[in-house]
Order: C-alpha cells, then sequence, then structure tokens
C-alpha cells in the first residue's frame, strides 16, 4: 500500500504501543513484522528530517547546533524549515502490511487516538472487509 511518510510515523508508533501487550502468537508476529517493516521506511525519513533540520538549524562558532534552554534545536528559517518538513512528511512510500483482525485485539483495551492510524489495515469480518453493523453498536 502506499502511505505517506507522517502515516508511516503514525502507524509505527501505534504498533509499538500494541507491542507492549500480551496478545496471541498470530497476532503478535503479525505486528512483529508490521513493525519491522515500519522501521525501514521510519529510519529512512529520521535520516531526512535530520538532514532537513541540520540544513535550518541555527550554529555556533564551531559549526555546532544551537539548542534552546529546553533542548529544543533553534531554526534560522523557520517558513522555509516547515515548508521542507511538510513536503518530506506528505512523500509518499510503498509498505506491505499484514492485516489485523479486529477480534484478536478484543482482549486488550487501547485508546481511539493509538487504534487510529492503524484503522485501514485492521480487518472486522472474516471476510476481511469492514462490517457495516460494527457501527450501529455505537
Amino acid at each position: 500500500m502506499k502511505t505517506k511518510a507522517i502515516e508511516i510515523l503514525n502507524m509505527y508508533e501505534a504498533f509499538t504501543k500494541l507491542a507492549d501487550r500480551e496478545l496471541d502468537l498470530n497476532t503478535a508476529c503479525r505486528i512483529a513484522k508490521n513493525i519491522k517493516e515500519l522501521a525501514l521506511s521510519k529510519e529512512i525519513i529520521d535520516e531526512k528530517r535530520n538532514k532537513i533540520i541540520g540544513e535550518f538549524a541555527r550554529k555556533d562558532e564551531q559549526n555546532r547546533i544551537v539548542q534552546s534552554e529546553n533542548g529544543t534545536v533553534e531554526i534560522d528559517n523557520p517558513d522555509a524549515f516547515g515548508r521542507a518538513m511538510s513536503e518530506l512528511l506528505s512523500e509518499q512510500a510503498e509498505i506491505c502490511l499484514l492485516p489485523i483482525r479486529m477480534e484478536s485485539l478484543s482482549e486488550i483495551k487501547i485508546s481511539p487516538k493509538d487504534i487510529l492510524p492503524l484503522m485501514e489495515i485492521i480487518e472486522t469480518d472474516k471476510s476481511g472487509k469492514e462490517d457495516t453493523n460494527v457501527h450501529e453498536e455505537f
């Protein structure tokens, strides 16, 4: 599936939260494989993000990046930096994720915020199609 870099980062974070939960072996293996798949893309995104930060960061006399007291990097041209980061996060990449059955997650508690990035790969009925009755319960 083709997805944006920001979605890759969000899915990676959501899967790492699920990775701490007790799940059946099949679901645990699917989540582990998905994390491994996403980790490759995340690493590339992080490298590009660090390059952009290095390009726009304020530097001292020794050419080291200047950080504020709270640890954030000071940026010389915030508008150009914002455009470069937006462009990076909107880039699309092809990833191959295994679907996760909704019923395999039924025994755990997870917030809507944490599950939202994964909705595209969650199967809600035996055919793998979304069950329209699921929405009627709410």
